[in-house]
């Protein structure tokens, strides 16, 4: 049967996101202490048993000039032994039932795999969240600009406020805030590091949350914000910095940045009101930094 969570449940939630998702002990705790909501959870439980979990938080979406609450579903998994009987059917049906009542407008996701897109495709939801991304295999020349820095910090509110401003100048975009951004400092503060770009003034100019994979040499910039095009200068910084032999920088696509490349990174489902899906793919709407 479906039931909403309670505490009881959470060491049997913990084992089953570390089966299915791999991530470590930290992350998971980190995310029961300050993402999960006995509300926001839906179980299906066989004699005090949870075979299949889902979470729906709440975040706000920015289409155009209105703001509309949506619900997040992140953490859907199910038990190996009881896949293919339909339990997550159910969880799914009843969280739209739910994030209906509640007042959302928008249901969104990021699959886990992509093989997951045509999945989630069956319940309504589109595939309109789009990422820029550039790679850099070799470290570009000299820009003959050193009006650039960049400094670590873990000052969420100097890293929101940039967030605010920045974001503000995208017309549809899933809304973090100085809460939800603070989980992701606190992430990145264990898995990798954050650094604030500021000109020769020390003003600032944007931000980046990386991670280095030593073994690979790879630096991985998994979200850059910034109100100019800053990219190159920035790639001989890093590359300098951690001598990486790649690098990747991830980000808004529809902003400053000259990005490379588009993917896509994330779904939507319309839960009420009347929205144009085509029209809102072409503003290129930005989700990220969501659990990474």
């Amino acid at each position: 049967m479906i039931v909403y969570s309670c505490q009881h449940y959470i060491p049997q939630l913990k084992h089953i996101w570390k089966s299915v998702f791999g991530d470590s002990d930290d992350y998971i705790k980190l995310f029961f202490e300050k993402k999960y909501r006995d509300e926001e959870t839906l179980l299906y439980v066989e004699n005090s048993k949870v075979l299949s979990m889902l979470f729906f938080l709440r975040y706000n979406m920015k289409v155009y000039e209105n703001i509309y609450p949506s619900g997040y579903i992140c953490g859907a998994a199910t038990l190996p032994e009881y896949r293919g009987k339909g339990l997550m059917d159910s969880l799914l049906k009843r969280s739209f039932d739910i994030m209906l009542k509640r007042g959302d407008f928008f249901s969104v996701l990021i699959p886990a795999e992509d093989k997951l897109y045509g999945f989630y495709s069956r319940y309504g939801y589109h595939p309109i969240f789009k990422r820029g991304f550039s790679v850099y295999v070799k470290k570009p020349k000299y820009m003959g600009n050193d009006s650039l820095s960049i400094s670590q910090s873990e000052d969420i509110s100097r890293i929101n406020s940039l967030y605010q401003n920045i974001i503000n100048k995208h017309r549809v975009v899933l809304l973090q805030n100085e809460f939800t951004y603070s989980i992701v400092v606190q992430i990145y503060k264990t898995y990798g590091n954050i650094y604030i770009i500021y000109d020769k003034k020390g003003i600032d100019e944007g931000y980046l949350f990386c991670q280095y994979y030593e073994k690979e040499k790879i630096l991985w910039v998994k979200e850059i914000m910034a109100d100019v095009d800053i990219l190159p200068e920035i790639s001989v910084i890093l590359m300098d910095m951690y001598h990486a032999e790649k690098l990747i920088f991830e980000g808004p696509y529809a902003g400053a940045l000259s990005f490379a490349g588009v993917k896509t990174t994330g779904m939507l489902k319309v839960l009420k009101g009347d929205f144009n899906i085509a029209r809102l793919e072409k503003e290129y709407p930005y989700m990220n930094m969501m659990l990474d």
